[in-house]
């Protein structure tokens, strides 16, 4: 859950967020006692926080932002108490769950010196993403500093070990525009229902349909 969520602070997005620490949890779950349908709805649940933690959003703090006129960030610290109350919630879950198996806690080895060396790279790429949107600079903008801020103190890295290679820069760059691609595709096809929907004002009647 934990995992989840600071994955989600730096993605906005739920299913990228699966596949990458999915990956790891998934099996863990499945090896400590858990059902695989259990392990798999725990991943998703906890990976929704892509789309809720701040600073990054999912798709639609965007079009908030965008609808209500105010800055993006307005949304984003809303979205702060709620979103931090849902993780509490998963934490909980998972707990009551694992009492349900009868799990006990996990104990496994960690590499601290690893943790510990990479962090930087974590913390001040999140700090820039952070400051320039509470300074009200675009998220674009915003982004592509926390981007360059990361690559920088990843190249200061020393030894192959903890400095990613050339190769690696590359194959991570595909990935990134693959997903920029889902996103674009998202955001074509919201595009015009999120004009239709203001344009008939259909959200706001099928709200009060729903209402009565």
């Amino acid at each position: 859950v934990f995992g989840s969520a600071v994955m989600g602070t730096v993605m906005g997005q739920a299913v990228s967020n699966t596949m990458l620490t999915g990956q790891l949890t998934i099996p863990m779950m499945k090896k400590n006692g858990f059902s695989s349908n259990v392990a798999g709805a725990i991943e998703a649940v906890a990976s929704t926080s892509g789309q809720l933690l701040p600073p990054i959003l999912g798709l639609a703090a965007f079009i908030m932002a965008a609808y209500l006129n105010i800055p993006y960030i307005e949304v984003a610290l809303a979205a702060t108490l709620p979103s931090l109350l849902k993780v509490a919630c998963m934490v909980i879950a998972v707990i009551i769950a694992a009492r349900a198996f009868n799990i006990g806690v996990l104990h496994a080895d960690i590499n601290k010196t690893l943790i510990l060396r990479l962090f930087p790279v974590f913390l001040v790429s999140f700090v820039v993403l952070f400051v320039l949107l509470l300074l009200y600079y675009s998220p674009n903008i915003a982004a592509l500093c926390a981007i360059a801020a990361m690559l920088m103190v990843s190249l200061l890295f020393q030894g192959k070990k903890y400095r990613p290679s050339f190769k690696i820069f590359v194959r991570h760059f595909k990935e990134g525009l693959n997903i920029c691609t889902v996103l674009c595709l998202l955001l074509i096809a919201i595009g015009p229902l999120a004009q239709m929907a203001t344009t008939t004002n259909i959200a706001c009647n099928l709200g009060i349909v729903l209402a009565q």
